[in-house]
Order: C-alpha cells, then structure tokens, then sequence
C-alpha cells in the first residue's frame, strides 16, 4: 500500500500505462526478430554441413530439455515466469548469438547440434515467458485491445528477419548478421528494463490472500479428465497430430530446401524470403479474413478444410517430390497453425468453465510435448529405410485423421454448450450466450430456442440480444410470440426495444396490444420510452399520446418524453408540455419527481427555472430529480443552481448535490486534460481566465491555477490527481498551488509538513502523491530545490528531537511502537522528495524488515540517492539494527554528530507533540 501511494508521480524514463502497449508490442517483435534470425542462421548452417537426417535428434534433444525444464525449473518460479524470466533468457540469447558470430562457419556436428538446440530453445522459453508477462500485465478487457496489435508486430518480427536474411547476408555475411542479431537483443533488453516499473508494481501488490486463492484453485480437482471431456478429448487429439506433421513436414521441407540450394547465403535468402511471405500472409488474413471466417462458418468445418488440403497435397508431394508442392505444403501449414489452430482453439476453450479450462490447457501442453518427443523418435527410427515419399503418404493420412478428427468438434462443442446450459454452471452467462455464434445455423437456432424458454430471466434477456443477431425474418419470428408470452417485464422490454429495430411494421400490432392490455405500468413506460428512443416511421405518435392523461406517473412522463421526440405538430407539442406543467405543479411528490426526471432527460436549458423551483421542494425525491436534471444540463444557471442546493435544508439533498458537483467537475476536468496536449500556451491562458469567471466550485479554482504551471508533467500529473480528490485534497491541493504576484502560480508543500508534524499513523496517507508531485527531484538536484531540501531536512530533524524526547522520558512498550510507525511513515515520505520514489521507498523497507546484506545495499542507495547528510540522518531512525544510544546525554552527542542541534524550543515542541499523540504524559515533562 505504501508503496503505491509513493509511486504516484510519473516515472521519467519508465513504462506508464500510456505506453505500456508500444514498449510490449516493440519488444515482442524485436524477440521474435532476434529469435527468427538466430534460428535461421544456424539453421542454414546446419543444413549445409550437417544435413537435415540429423534434424530428429534436435527435435528430440529439445523436447526432452523442454519438458525437464517445464518440470524442474517453471513449478519453482511461480509468480516470477513472465518479466523475470524473459530478462534471464535475452543474456544466454545475445551471448549464443555473439559466440555463432566468432565461431561460425562451424562444421562439426557437436557444435552445431549444441547451437540449433540452444536456438530452439531460447525461442520456446522467451515465447512462453512473453505470453506470462502478458497475463501479468493486461487485464482481459485490455487483452482483447492490444493483443491484435501485439502479435501483429511478432509477424512483423519474423518479417523484419527475413528481410535481413535476404538483403543484408550479401553485405555483412553470416558473422555480421550474427553480430547484429546481438546487438537486437541488447536493445530488447533495454526495453524489457523500462518495463520493469511495471513488474515490480504488480508484485507489490500481490498479497496472501491472492496467493491463498491460487492455491485453492489450483488444488481443486476436476470431475472429468481430458480423455473423458467430449470437446478436451478432441482437442487434445488435434493437438497431438498437428504437432506430429508440423515436425515432420518441417523435417521433409529442410531436406528438400538443403538439396534445392547448394550455396550457404541462396538457402538463408530463400529461408528468410518464405518466412516473411508465410507472416505477410498472417497479418493480411487476420487483418481481413478470419473474423468473417469465423463469423461466417462453424469452427468445425473451418478446421476440416485445411488438413483436407494439405492432405491432397501431401499425397500430391508422394507422386512428384517437387520443390514447389514441398515448399506449398510447408507454406500452407504455417498458416494453418497461425490463422486458423489457434485462434480456434481460444475459441472452443471458451465454453469450457475457468476452473476446468486450466487443467484441460496444461494436458494440451503435456500431450504437446510428448507428440513432439514421438515424432523425433520415429524419424529417428525411420530416416535412412522410409523415403519421403512414404513420409508423405504418412502425413497425408495423419491429415486426414486430423480432418476427420476436427469434424467432430462441432458436435463436442455443442455437446459441451449444451451441458454448460442445462447444468446452469455458476459461470455460464453472457460469454458461453455468445459461443452459440460458432455453432452451424440450425443448432444454433435450436439452441437459442431453448434458451429464449429457459427459467432464468437473465439468460432469456442475453438470449433475445442473440436473436436480434440473427436475419431480420427469423429474428421477427422467434421474438413475436414473446410479446405475449414473456413475463418478465425487462426481457419484454428488450423484446420490444429489439423488434422495434429489427420489424417495426410487424410489431406494430402486437406492441399496440401490449400497450393497452398489460397491467405492468413499468413495462409500459419503457415499451413508451422505447418507441421516442427508436423512432421507428410504422409506430409513431399516435401509439403514444393517448398515455399523456395516464394517472401513473411514470406512463404520463415517457409519454410526454416520447410525444416531445416523435412529434412534429405544434398542438401536439403544446399539448405536452402543458401536461409536463401539469405534473411539475401537481400535489403528489411522485408526479413531481417525474417531472423534474423528464426535464433532466430531455435536457433542455429552458427547464432550468422550473427545475430551481422543484429544486427548493423539501421531500427528497423531488429536490433530488430536479438536481439531477440542473447537473444533466450544465448551463451556467444550473450550475449556479446547483451549487446554491449544498446549502438545502434536507442534508440528503445537499449531499446528492455536493455529490453531483464532484462528479461534473471531474469530467469537465477529464474533457480539458484530453485537450491539453493539442492547445498552444495561449489558448491555455484564455481556458484560464474563462475558469475563473463566474461562480464555480474549489477544483475548478484549483484546475485554472494548475494551468498556469508551466512543467508538462507536472501539470499533466496534478491535473490527473485532481480528477480523483475528493473535497478534503481539493481544499489541500488549493492550499498548495497558489497564484502569487504578476500572475504567477507558487507552489507549496508547507501545508503537507503541517500534516506530517500531525501524523501518527502506519499507513502512507492519502496526500502522499501530491507531495511527490510537487516535491519530486529534490533529493537528486538539492541546489535547485534549496527550500524544499530544507524542509526535508526538517522533517528528520523533527523525529530526531522527539527520539531524544522518548529518550529522556523513558518511553517504552505500546507507546514506543506506535512512535515507531509515526517514524516510518514519515521516513517513507522523504521517497516523495525523490525523482525516483519507488526505489527508494524500497529501500527505505529494507531498512526496516531486510536481511543483513539487503538492509546494506539499501543503505549505500539512500546514501547514493540523497546524500551523506540526509542518510546519516534517515537510516538509524529506519534500521533497527543500527547501534542507537539509549541515554538521552549519549544521544544528544550522537545527534550533535549527525548535524541535529538540541535547542530547548525545538524539544519543547516535540514534547508538546508526543503529548499530543499520547505517547508520554504531561508529569513525564
């Protein structure tokens, strides 16, 4: 906690949530770049001085080192597989890659089997590191907005390397490229460095309660295995073959590319130039065709018709051994894998609930392995009496079992929907709603039948939402009957809402019948509300109008709401306003407070002096419409109005209002800070003038002065605080940023060390970011900042006189430790006078709880950071493994020695202070 207060102000130099997307997506095709072109280098060079029959044995060796790493080292660094391993890795990746450039041209067996190994290698590990490092640092919804991006720049990664591979080995040849490889990798781990900001915060703020459900998750067992689960079962048995015929192809492929190409730099070319046409492909699919894919046909038969393919082209490569139908075999199946495997494959887990959904991945992991494990072995038992064209044949009925296999999924899958749903699983919801899209039409129809019937009116509602997905006429048929069936009123009201869109001329009738026979008043209000909403031209005013004399509150105001939006006759409009009037002026409160819900809803600034005099009812609900509808408006009137409600007689309407105010100001304060950045320095002086005209709350006076400070960031940084404050650190932030003499804005931490001379309490307190904002740098740069250095030097000084205080009234126990953590408290504070708070608020922990070793690296940091002086004074107050004198003579020399003079009035002070916390008493004196 503490640590998340201090890092409030922005960190130079390091990763911001900002620009945490560009530094991932950056690093990650740098890592697949280095990763491609350090595999393909090697690659090529084993291929010529070694050839491919060798390839099994690398295949086996790095599965067999995969797998022991996966059980040996991963289950041992749980929490740490993301951003701590990937910096592991990038140092054995750039050292392989600079010891290929000195050793290369290698020709001897060990060498090079030793090299591709490690290639392989590293590339699976950092792989599966960045894949962790993104589960740790995007939430799901900001998954599904940057991954895209993410592995779109990967596929400009491998792009990038073939290019390099193409055009820059005639120049700089294998040694250079190898050389410049490294020197990626140096760069990637510069990046993973700013990204390390990031890391440390999520490990700060994992606590035991995480871990503890962690643990229960991940102790929880499952009622079905993988080889009894329908869709599991299926998926593991694809897994399985496609990664059998991937190595195996792969194995064919090499064979073939290394007889193709006799000369060393034509085969690294050619192998760059077909890796950057497989991912231009890639991105040119996802980017414009797989969502219609998916959108358009079941994911079943989407999955059968590519290993059909390859099929008929495998069994084509048996009859003629040609280079272009390998070539096409191994291109088709790279996109197999990248467009179509994995996507899919996110897709069907999907349905699967998330309890069950890790253990069914982690056997798709193993069963993964072992495939790969298999498949070096039987090249390894069958290179040198199987010809390739049997090795074809094999993968063409593998192929076709993997077709076969991937036209039952369908059936699983709906087997699996189909259990989600009548087993009411605790998860089933929105999300497994929406897995009916991926079904064929008619099961999907038939399944959101049974839906649209079920007992549960939230999943009927998420049903009618996907039939409104579906044809315009099917979508009128399902959802007409129930208009007169449903009886529950929201799904009515998302059936009427949905067929208004979809077929107002064929709803018209039944909506009318509703309307006049239904004995919910709520449901024809919003069917009401719903018509103005959408505006269709078959139901038009005159199935409104006649609800404008409805005794029922909310009937008569969405009828005047609606008659205002759909009608374009004078009369008519006439007609309800007047009835608005009516309702405004009647004697019932209800009928009031629907009013003044009206006029907030239309938002019309014409409404404003009605709504003051609605505003000054005493009853709740109607002074709390009416200051709805003023904050809805925001006039200068209504604001005006709204502010004058904080001194209403009902403390429930004043605090409604001071509530409202709060949040209109922090979104006018979000809209000016988006503009910032695109406003000259006068246009932001006249937004400054114009915010200090006219009457307008605390943060608005705070916002105009913040405007006028000229640092960028910290003005971008009090402006991002002060949306957040509530009225306590506005009034403290109006305190600190003030405007002085010939316009000029002065800022001041004096208010803060007020506070801080007051606090007693453990935690950081809440102004601890405002202090870093306006103190931050001080400690690095003290001839720049010589007032707040001072004050910093205060602050010590001050805890320095109430240690000799406790020393001279003898106190101990309770009275001690709560002086203790008044102590680190305020010693964490001095992190805020830093440009970097984060580390030194670390450091200053360490102090505190470290080992021996820990606490003295800390120390040397402190002192590296702010200075001998300001360290002799914050360590022994911090370590409490520091030999401290316990006599207040000793400590008084001791204090002398640290620059701390005992003047009377200081003690004085900090007596007074310490009596003031209850730590001693006034006899103690």
């Amino acid at each position: 906690m503490a640590e998340s207060v201090v890092m409030a102000p922005a960190q130079t130099g390091a990763a911001s949530r900002e620009n945490l997307p560009h530094l991932v997506a950056g690093f990650f095709m740098l890592l697949k770049a280095s990763n491609n072109l350090l595999y393909l280098s090697v690659l090529t060079t084993f291929l010529e001085n070694i050839g491919a029959s060798s390839l099994p044995w690398v295949y086996l060796l790095v599965n067999i080192v995969f797998i022991v790493f996966q059980f040996q080292f991963m289950s041992r660094i749980v929490g740490y597989e993301g951003h701590w391993l990937l910096s592991l890795v990038n140092w054995p990746a750039a050292a392989l890659s600079f010891a290929a450039a000195l050793m290369f041209p290698a020709n001897t067996m060990p060498v090079l089997l030793s090299f591709l190994v490690m290639a392989m290698l590293i590339d699976l590990v950092s792989t599966q590191a960045f894949t962790a490092m993104l589960n740790h640092f995007f939430s799901i919804a900001e998954s599904r907005r940057f991954m895209p991006v993410i592995y779109a720049s990967g596929s400009f990664g491998f792009i990038i390397s073939g290019l390099l591979l193409k055009f820059v080995l005639d120049f700089v040849g294998i040694r250079g490229l190898l050389v410049g490889n490294g020197t990626i990798i140096l760069v990637s781990a510069i990046i993973l460095q700013l990204l390390k900001p990031i890391e440390q915060a999520r490990l700060a703020e994992a606590d035991e309660s995480d871990k503890s459900a962690e643990t229960a998750d991940s102790a929880e067992t499952i009622s079905e295995s993988s080889l009894q689960h329908p869709l599991a079962r299926l998926l593991n048995i694809s897994s399985f073959l496609i990664l059998f015929n991937k190595y195996l192809v792969d194995f064919l492929f090499a064979a073939a590319v290394a007889s193709y190409f006799t000369a060393r730099n034509d085969l690294a070319a050619f192998m760059g130039v077909f890796g950057a046409s497989a991912d231009f492909a890639v991105i040119g699919l996802q980017t414009f065709v797989m969502h219609r894919v998916f959108a358009a046909f079941s994911i079943g038969k989407i999955l059968a018709a590519m290993p059909l393919l390859l099929t008929i082209l495998c069994i084509a490569a048996s009859f003629s051994l040609e280079f272009a139908v390998i070539a096409s075999v191994q291109f088709i199946v790279l996109l197999n894998s990248k467009n179509f495997t994995v996507p899919a494959t996110t897709i069907l887990m999907g349905v699967i609930p998330q309890k069950q959904r890790v253990y069914y991945r982690r056997d798709m992991s193993i069963v993964c392995s072992i495939s790969s494990t298999l498949v070096g072995i039987f090249l390894l038992l069958v290179r040198n009496s199987i010809g390739a064209e049997v090795l074809f044949l094999i993968a063409a009925g593998l192929y076709l079992l993997l077709s076969l296999t991937h036209y039952l999924i369908d059936r699983a899958y709906l087997t699996t929907l189909r259990r989600a749903i009548d087993n009411r699983q605790l998860d089933f919801g929105e999300d497994q709603v929406a897995s009916l899209r991926f079904l064929q039409y008619g099961e999907r129809l038939q399944q959101l039948q049974q839906l649209l019937g079920d007992e549960n009116p939230r999943i009927r509602s998420q049903a009618v939402e996907e039939v409104s997905l579906l044809p315009s006429a099917t979508a009128t048929q399902l959802l007409l009957p129930l208009l007169e069936n449903e009886t529950d009123s929201r799904c009515l009201t998302a059936v009427a809402r949905n067929l208004l869109q979809i077929s107002p001329h064929a709803a018209a009738q039944h909506i009318r019948r509703v309307l006049a026979e239904t004995e919910d008043q709520r449901l024809r209000a919003d069917i009401i509300e719903t018509i103005g909403k959408v505006r269709a031209a078959d139901i038009g005013e005159d199935f409104v109008t006649p609800f404008l004399d409805s005794p029922h509150h909310r009937v008569r105001a969405s009828a005047v709401i609606s008659t205002i939006r759909l009608t374009r006759q004078s009369d008519m409009l006439s007609r309800a306003l007047r009835k608005l009037a009516e309702m405004a002026h009647d004697a019932g409160d209800l009928m009031r407070a629907s009013a003044a819900a009206v006029m907030g809803e239309l938002g019309l600034p014409l409404f404003v002096p009605a709504l003051l005099e609605l505003a000054a009812s005493k009853e709740t609900v109607v002074a709390g419409n009416a200051a709805s509808a003023l904050a809805r408006i925001q006039t200068p009137d209504a604001v005006v109005g709204l502010e004058n409600l904080l001194f209403h007689d009902n403390h429930e309407v004043a605090e409604r209002a001071e509530s409202l105010l709060a949040a209109s100001t922090r979104d006018s304060i979000s809209r000016i800070s988006r503009l910032l950045p695109g406003i000259t320095a006068e246009e932001r002086r006249r937004l400054t003038t114009r915010l200090r005209s006219g009457r307008h709350q605390d943060s608005q006076e705070v916002l105009a002065n913040i405007l006028c400070i000229e640092n960028l960031e910290q003005r971008r940084n009090l402006i991002a605080l002060l949306e957040k404050s509530d009225r306590e650190m506005v009034r403290l932030m109006q305190a600190c940023i003030k405007m002085g003499d010939e316009d000029r804005v002065e800022l001041s931490i004096e208010p803060l060390l007020l506070l801080a001379g007051e606090y007693v309490g453990s935690a950081m307190p809440d102004w601890a970011a405002l202090l870093g904002i306006l103190a931050g740098g001080t400690l690095e740069e003290p001839e720049e900042h010589e007032s707040l250095h001072e004050s910093v030097c205060g602050l010590l000084k001050m805890l320095w006189h109430e240690r000799l205080v406790i020393a001279q009234t003898g106190v101990a126990g309770a009275a001690m430790q709560k002086w203790q953590g008044r102590v680190m408290t305020l010693v964490r504070l001095v992190a805020c006078f830093s440009s970097e708070p984060a580390p030194m608020s670390r450091s200053i922990n360490e102090l505190k709880s470290g080992k021996a070793y820990a606490r003295g690296m800390a120390a040397e940091y402190i002192e590296a950071r702010a200075g001998h002086a300001l360290a002799q004074l914050i360590v022994p107050l911090a370590d409490a493994s520091t030999s401290v004198p316990q006599e207040f003579e000793a400590l008084v020399k001791f204090a002398a020695g640290k620059g701390v003079a005992t003047a009377e009035d200081s003690l004085a002070a900090a007596r007074n202070r310490l009596q003031r916390f209850a730590l001693i008493e006034e006899k103690n004196q």
